[in-house]
């Protein structure tokens, strides 16, 4: 993913804008990149993968839940969390008390909310169990910010992509999501 980011042209046209504001437009441009590649490059990848067991063996053994574990593989089972984190483009990006029943409006109002600069159209939850509860078009507004949180869940509000062709949000939008993915996990005390 740093490799695409670093070797996708932000191709930008400034059409009848002047000289001056498409100077400043490319550098902002230049400059959430960097941004985008300083937190890639601060959250590596550890090749998560979540499996759902229980102490009933029966309940999970010869399922797609019965992963075999290899020489090098590390099985962490995590606390139960009793929070939910809040980050992104929020005024005060922080993990709250868990409180049962909230939904996603009550704990990023406990944030501070959005800033001008968050995409609220396209803001997700990642639960606990590596899952995503995506924005997508089917939700009516109303019924999305009342999605029930979790333990251990991260409402994640992504930065608003300036200017670029439609491939270079694309691909800057899945390096926020894979940035955000490791979150959960610093905060756990994993990474």
């Amino acid at each position: 993913m740093i490799r695409r980011v670093e070797e996708t042209p932000i191709d930008f046209k400034p059409g009848a804008m002047s000289t001056e504001g498409g100077a400043q437009i490319q550098q902002a441009l230049l400059q959430q990149r960097q941004q985008i590649l300083t937190s890639l490059r601060n959250h590596p990848s550890i090749g998560r993968m979540v499996i759902n067991i229980s102490s009933d063996i029966s309940k999970w053994e010869n399922t797609p839940e019965d992963i075999e574990l290899r020489a090098g593989d590390t099985l962490l089972i995590p606390k139960r969390a009793n929070f939910v984190m809040v980050t992104g483009q929020v005024n005060n990006p922080t993990a709250i008390g868990y409180i049962p029943g909230r939904g996603l409006h009550w704990y990023l109002q406990k944030a501070g909310g959005a800033t001008p600069y968050g995409r609220k159209k396209d803001i997700y939850v990642l639960r606990a169990d590596g899952s995503v509860v995506p924005h997508g078009e089917g939700w009516m507004k109303s019924e999305y910010t009342n999605v029930r949180l979790r333990p251990g869940d991260t409402v994640f509000v992504p930065e608003k992509i300036i200017g670029g062709s439609p491939i270079w949000q694309n691909i800057m939008g899945v390096a926020q999501l894979m940035s955000a993915a490791t979150l959960p996990l610093a905060i756990g005390g994993v990474l």
